[in-house]
Parts: C-alpha cells; structure tokens; sequence
C-alpha cells in the first residue's frame, strides 16, 4: 500500500516547495531527507536553476518531528505532514 505524505521546505531560499514522499520506503527521517533533498535537486537542475543548486548545497535540513508521528499523521491532499528547514544553517 502507498503511504504518500507531503513535506514543504521552509526556508529562505525554497520556502514553500513541497514534495510527497512515500513513508513504506523510508525507515527514518533520513532517509525522508535524502529523498526530498533529492527531488528538489532534480527539479532545480531540470529546471536549469543552478545558482539556487548550489546555494542549496551550503544548507544542513532537517526535520523537527518524530518520524513515528509522520507516520501515525492523517493523510489528506491539502495536509502538510512536515516541514523540512534549514533556519539557513550553513554547513
């Protein structure tokens, strides 16, 4: 079965860009990070946005929630079921 959530970037640069990432194929946050971060790369580069690519490059996201309570989260098309943020962290 596909458990789809939503996850919406917040912070300066991407704020606002959601992803839905499907939960039955992460086993953590990191790996809802890996998989976000890596829709949002693909989407810059297919877009030719290379000056943000590589601004995104410098941020450390992460997620603030508990990946069991993603989990146990009602799914609906207009939820937000987590925010991915930076708070402009460089690395």
């Amino acid at each position: 079965m596909v458990n789809f959530k939503t996850f919406q970037f917040s912070c300066e640069l991407m704020g606002g860009y959601s992803v839905s990432i499907d939960l039955d194929d992460c086993k953590s946050l990191d790996d809802i990070l890996q998989m976000s971060v890596s829709l949002l790369k693909s989407f810059l580069l297919i877009n030719n946005l290379y000056f943000l690519l590589e601004k995104i490059e410098k941020f450390k996201y992460h997620i603030h929630d508990l990946f069991e309570d993603i989990l146990n989260k009602e799914t609906s098309d207009d939820n937000i079921h987590g925010y991915i943020c930076s708070h402009c962290e460089y690395l």
